[in-house]
């Protein structure tokens, strides 16, 4: 078993030693290390104010070198080094003292001179601070020795904090110190502070231990005081108690969401053929085109987008919309045998000019139909057949009547 040996260590630093070198030491402040030794450069003649700096003869190191008869003005190191004087003081043969302007001493060494009759922080005696300072308050200042409140002309010394009110304007000190108005209150005035209910969210006065509330809207006051609402009827709108998620209108409770006279808002109704979806007037979705104040089927809107268009009948069954009265097709409108062939089938081939040249045929994989239109023999007729031979069905027309329109 190996035992430990100190003597190695100790070997090295007596070797360290004896070469000159020293351990660098611990300095504590105010002490600095000046070449491995301690000194404090407040003090030390040799290293005043920094390593290497030595004072003259007869010279005081307090913190830098300076003749001795200083001591007896200077207000950072009167009759002593590192003797202070209080703020605004004076030194005067080694003795710190306050001025007349300023004759008392007050906080801690060394303080500050000051006048009682007119420091606000010191107001009468140190440490008496005429704070005053709050939102409905003026400022405190000193006079005499005494707090006084400066500002409004209702500027009062109510004692509290702030120690400055406006009797004006302060609920809790309204008309004079200590004056509560009742809960949710307003103070206001223009000689006296009066309370009142004048808020625009607490309107109504309920006696002095309720204070001011909304009737139109206070579920434990609506209406009136202390008529409460509850059970199935738990909200109050309009000073009427109406179930949840419902608004009283006129005095009767109603659902803005989806009420079409009510809309959003009491009064807001849906004009047309709109309903009220979400608290938003709107088409309904058959009817989801808005034209001005009308819901239209259809794709667009006629007359400058404030009417509807017209619904036609294809002949076959089926039936489109367009800005057209009903009519039987005239020599111009080769546009509206296409919507009714494609009222007929959205997708085929289109064969116009047919039966004479004003009539469209549509053929799909197992039938065809055609319209006539304009200066044909045949305008409004229309025929169908299971054929993928359009110009065959032209002979169907003989001794029809016009169907589509």
């Amino acid at each position: 078993m190996r035992t430990m040996s100190f003597r190695a260590p100790l070997l090295v630093l007596a070797a360290a030693l004896a070469a000159g070198c020293k351990p660098k030491p611990s300095c504590y402040l105010p002490e600095i290390d000046c070449g491995g030794t301690c000194v404090n450069p407040t003090r030390d003649l040799a290293n005043c104010g920094g390593c290497g700096i030595p004072c003259g003869s007869g010279e005081l190191c307090c913190g830098a070198c300076m003749d001795p008869s200083a001591l007896a003005t200077d207000v950072n190191n009167c009759g002593a080094c590192g003797v202070r004087c209080p703020a605004h003081g004076v030194c005067s043969s080694g003795t710190c003292s306050c001025p007349g302007a300023l004759p008392t001493q007050c906080g801690a060494s060394p303080g500050a001179c000051v006048d009682l009759q007119v420091d606000p922080e010191d107001c009468g005696t140190c440490g008496h601070a005429c704070a005053g300072l709050g939102v409905v308050s003026g400022d405190a200042t000193c006079a005499a020795g005494a707090c006084v409140c400066a500002g409004t002309p209702a500027s009062t010394d109510c004692g509290g904090n702030p120690a400055c009110v406006n009797t004006l304007l302060d609920p809790k000190n309204c008309g004079g110190c200590g004056a509560l108005c009742p809960p949710h209150a307003t103070c206001s005035g223009t000689t006296t502070g009066t309370c009142g209910c004048g808020a625009a969210d607490w309107p109504d006065f309920c006696g002095s231990t309720i204070g001011c509330v909304n009737l139109d809207l206070d579920p434990t006051h609506c209406g009136s005081c202390g008529i409460a609402c509850g059970g199935s009827t738990p909200s109050c709108s309009s000073g009427k108690c109406c179930p949840s998620g419902e608004t009283s209108c006129s005095g009767v409770c109603v659902n803005t969401q989806t009420s079409d006279l009510h809309c959003g808002t009491c009064a807001n109704a849906c004009a047309g053929a709109k309903v009220c979806s979400a608290g938003t007037c709107a088409c309904p979705g058959a009817s989801p085109v808005v034209c001005g104040s009308l819901c239209c089927a259809g794709t667009a809107c006629c007359a400058s987008d404030s009417a509807c268009q017209t619904k036609h009948s294809n002949g076959l069954g089926g039936s489109f919309n367009d800005c057209n009265p009903l009519y039987a097709p005239t020599a111009t409108d080769s546009t509206i045998a296409a919507l009714a062939a494609s009222s007929w089938s959205a997708t085929g081939t289109d064969f116009p000019g047919l039966c004479g040249g004003a009539c469209l045929g549509r053929q799909t994989p197992t039938s065809c139909a055609v319209w006539c239109y304009g200066n044909s023999a045949y305008a409004g007729h229309v025929t169908s057949g299971s054929t993928i031979n359009c110009p065959g069905l032209c002979a169907n027309f003989a001794g029809t009547t016009p169907i589509w329109q």
